[in-house]
């Protein structure tokens, strides 16, 4: 199992997004048990040159579960999107089915002015895992809007921790940002995965 450093700030300003909008929690995250891995294709970013907000569009993600899981049931457990220190989450019930139930489903409100996790996408990946274990492997596609990501706007290329979080599963990778175009684009790019070290932080809780 690949284990990989999260610096996670686990006390985030409250901020509402309209109704059951997508927040940044006061309240600790979901406590994964089951350890699994995400497997990315290349992503595209826009930064604000000056602030450091940013917004990310992940459109190809892989969720392998552990082999161990016992599923994961997308409908009625909480989620957590993390990148660095930014985490973003959604309360369980927060996703529509699909697809004859086979595609799970969140959009932001449109009215105001959304943050965090502005959609979210899972899918089952018919055929793939081992038996028992919900057949092992989710498609997952999100945005997310309003990440602190100052630190690209003095040097890059970064190394940094990714993760989602389903109910007491959990799937993360080392995620490379760059600029391809320097620090007078707004634009970013992350093309490939890493090795960001150290432990993961919440094996073992």
């Amino acid at each position: 199992m690949r284990k990989f450093g999260l610096a996670v700030v686990l006390v985030l300003t409250l901020f509402l997004c309209g109704g059951r909008g997508a927040v940044a929690q006061l309240v600790p995250p979901p406590t994964p048990i089951y350890h699994g891995v995400l497997g990315f294709l290349p992503m595209k970013g826009k930064i604000d040159r000056t602030t450091g907000i940013a917004s990310l569009k992940v459109q190809h993600a892989r969720f392998l579960l552990s082999p161990t899981s016992d599923g994961v049931f997308p409908d009625r457990e909480p989620i957590l999107v993390a990148l660095g220190a930014n985490n973003f989450s959604l309360d369980a019930g927060m996703l529509k089915a699909s697809h004859g139930g086979k595609v799970l489903s969140y959009r932001a409100p449109r009215t105001g002015n959304p943050t965090g996790i502005l959609s979210f996408r899972i899918w089952q990946i018919v055929g793939a895992g081992a038996a028992g274990a919900s057949k092992g492997a989710y498609g997952i596609r999100f945005t997310l809007r309003d990440l602190n990501l100052a630190l690209l706007n003095t040097e890059y290329p970064l190394c940094l921790p990714m993760a989602v979080i389903v109910g007491d599963d959990d799937g993360f990778s080392g995620v490379m940002l760059t600029r391809p175009a320097g620090f007078k684009s707004p634009h970013f790019t992350i093309p490939k995965d890493c090795d960001t070290g150290g432990g993961w932080p919440w094996l073992g809780r």
